[in-house]
């Protein structure tokens, strides 16, 4: 009777060891389809793992009511060739990953019951019980940790969907390498090597270089735009002055004894004087805004290249302790768009983290180290670039607020003012000239009627009317009483070419053609660049950007990973309690 419990217990002690190793080979199955992302074969383990923890629970039942029947005898009775016997060696395959090993010990007990498998019979150190469980354990709380942390992730990509320069994160999940022992191949479960920013450094850069090209056209229109009000037909400009003008000789000469009439011709010269004034003092004005410009904007460069020195610092720290630095990351690459906005540079990685430099090549920013630029005040009065070294730079800038402002104050307005000077000089040396051919109402010969300096010295806006009487206009040809014969040289010099080979109006109407012309390619060139940005900002957004339908699928993924870990977790907890129990009885 006892010999046959014995075998029957002993049997189903064997079944229940097979089993547990079939569970064992589910578990490691269950973990592969989970890094895999196999739903099938994760549904299909699962059936198999309940199927065999029921059939599990069964055995150990029977085993500890066989445990029960069997009657009292000396340990001697206990067959060395019984199954029991070869529990290290049924469970070596499983716990082998480990190096764990499995020892049963003699002992005895009072009342002289058969020596049964217990808790306390595990030898540790080196032994521990059930250590295929326990590998299958530790894998089960890794698959848990790393679900954890990619749902995490998933989690505050969603929380950052609409924060400006924020980059999606996804884990970095890898399998760890198998582990053979005693010819069995067990996995090594799964680790999280961390979280990556999904970012494409070519898309930035291109993104940094049409910024920094549309900044400067905007910059560009916007200064031309003002201009413009300069040269538009307001009633106070150049070609309205030129025409009214015109038409006071135009009476002069209907009835050139009048003095209504000269007056009006010493009235519409002052207002043309004026208009050339008042167009000639807009663009010096214009030019001083686009100075201030130059100097302010090199102040917030200066300001932006140290905080991105300090990131690259942060971000060397956070690399050298293994830690993930996306967040300093974005805030880093938001300060380096900003930085594109204010002038043209170019962008290289380094060990020591982004090295930036102007688009001729001056280092603003070497890893932890930045480099301010200076401003001083040049010979022509004017706010010059200095580099680090007190080197001028301003000729070699590009791009950027910088590269647009130095561009209108160097180059356009300096262009605008020298054709509207010598419309100026050349335009009054005619019309003295014709004045200069005839007499005054007193018989003398005419003087300068328009008064301007030096070209060099500003002569549009120096332009002024240097008779005030009327009387001083030499409308006679001869200098006889009543004669207006020389009206019609003063009127020709308005209609007639100048040194520059065009009368006054064409010369004026080329420099506003000129004017609309810069300020329309300008506005032009702003809107081309702002749709190649906007397509590259989709295609960055593609990649970099959070999708909150891809981030939904994600979290439902993660989810049922997490759900299948746990699973894992308590199947085998409830294992470990059953095998460490199984065979132990109550003395009676």
């Amino acid at each position: 009777m006892i010999s046959t419990s014995v075998q029957d217990r002993n049997g189903k002690l064997e079944e229940y060891l097979q089993l547990l190793h079939s569970m064992s080979f589910e578990l490691e199955r269950a973990i592969s389809a989970i890094s895999r992302n196999s739903v099938e074969a994760l549904e299909e383990s699962l059936v198999n793992q309940e199927a065999f923890s029921t059939r599990l629970l069964e055995l150990a039942d029977d085993v500890s009511a066989h445990s029960r029947q069997i009657a009292p005898g000396p340990p001697a009775a206990v067959d060395e060739g019984l199954p029991i016997c070869g529990v290290a060696q049924i469970l070596q395959p499983i716990c082998g990953i480990d190096g764990f090993a499995l020892q049963f010990l003699s002992g005895k007990f009072s009342g002289g019951f058969w020596l049964q498998v217990r808790a306390s019979n595990l030898v540790m150190p080196d032994v521990v019980a059930m250590g295929g469980l326990n590998t299958s354990l530790l894998i089960g709380m890794q698959a848990l940790d790393v679900s954890q942390a990619a749902l995490d992730a998933t989690s505050n990509n969603i929380a950052n969907a609409n924060t400006p320069g924020y980059t999606r994160e996804i884990p970095q999940i890898s399998e760890n390498p198998e582990t053979v022992s005693g010819g069995a191949v067990t996995g090594g479960g799964v680790s999280l090597n961390g979280l990556e920013s999904v970012r494409d450094e070519l898309l930035n850069l291109q993104i940094q270089q049409q910024t920094s090209a549309q900044s400067s056209a905007d910059t560009e229109s916007s200064a031309l735009q003002q201009i413009q009000t300069y040269f538009s037909n307001s009633g106070n400009d150049i070609a309205s002055a030129f025409s009214a003008f015109s038409s006071s000789l135009a009476q002069l000469s209907a009835n050139a004894s009048s003095t209504a009439a000269q007056e009006g011709v010493i009235s519409s010269g002052q207002n043309l004087a004026q208009a050339f004034n008042t167009a000639a003092n807009g663009l010096t004005a214009e030019q001083s805004s686009m100075n201030t410009e130059v100097t302010q904007t090199v102040a917030q460069i200066n300001s932006l290249t140290t905080q991105i020195a300090q990131l690259n610092s942060q971000l060397s720290q956070l690399t050298v302790a293994g830690q993930n630095g996306g967040t300093v990351e974005d805030q880093r690459d938001e300060l380096v768009q900003q930085l594109s906005q204010l002038t043209g540079i170019s962008v290289t990685q380094s060990s020591d983290g982004e090295v930036i430099t102007t688009g001729n090549g001056t280092p603003l920013v070497m890893g932890s180290q930045s480099y301010a630029l200076q401003t001083t005040t040049g010979s022509d009065g004017m706010q010059h670039v200095l580099d680090a070294n007190g080197t001028d730079i301003t000729s070699t800038l590009d791009g950027g607020q910088l590269g647009g402002a130095i561009t209108v104050r160097d180059q356009m307005i300096p262009g605008y003012l020298t054709q509207l000077n010598t419309l100026a000089t050349q335009f009054a040396a005619a019309f003295n000239s014709a004045q200069a051919k005839g007499f005054d109402s007193t018989g003398s010969a005419g003087q300068n009627f328009f008064s301007v300096p030096a070209i060099g010295s500003g002569a549009a806006a120096g332009m002024t009317v240097s008779i005030t009487a009327p009387s001083q206009i030499a409308i006679s040809s001869d200098g006889t009483a009543g004669s207006n014969g020389n009206v019609a040289n003063l009127s020709a010099a308005l209609t007639g070419a100048l040194p520059s080979g065009q009368s006054p109006s064409q010369s004026y109407a080329n420099l506003v053609y000129q004017v609309g012309n810069d300020a329309s390619n300008a506005s032009t060139q702003s809107t081309a660049i702002g749709q190649n940005i906007l397509q590259l900002t989709n295609q960055q957004s593609s990649v970099s950007g959070v999708s909150i339908d891809e981030e939904t699928t994600n979290l439902i993924r993660y989810q049922t990973a997490y759900e299948a870990a746990a699973r894992i977790v308590s199947t085998i907890q409830q294992l470990s309690t059953v095998t460490l129990d199984m065979g132990s009885s109550q003395s009676y």
